[in-house]
């Protein structure tokens, strides 16, 4: 029989999960400030990752001479529609909209948006 080490709960650091309990909730709200919808499937890893993209998408935009305020994804109408953070599509996985995302920032980039 396997034991488990001490100081682990299923396999998991213990003090390694409570510190996910405390940082999740916080990506989580980030996240939803940018207007993205979460489907509560989302680790702390893939949170980060996406902020990472977002913030490169915000990035770019922000270089092209575009204005976060006016390109939400709420923006009605938005200055410019290829500065607006993609939305996410209903069911799509987190690595999938991060690569969008990802996508998204390099078309930025390129002056392609």
């Amino acid at each position: 029989m396997a034991r488990k080490s001490a100081g682990t709960a299923g396999g998991e650091d213990i003090p390694n999960r409570r510190l996910q309990d405390t940082i999740t909730p916080e990506l989580r709200g980030r996240v939803h400030q940018k207007g993205v919808e979460l489907d509560g499937t989302e680790g702390a890893e893939d949170l980060d990752d996406l902020l990472i993209a977002i913030d490169r998408f915000e990035a770019a935009v922000e270089e092209k001479g575009g204005d976060l305020m006016v390109n939400m994804p709420h923006s009605s109408p938005p200055e410019n529609p290829g500065f607006v953070l993609p939305h996410r599509k209903a069911g799509e996985a987190i690595g999938g909209y991060v690569g969008r995302v990802e996508q998204a920032a390099e078309a930025v980039e390129r002056g392609q948006r």
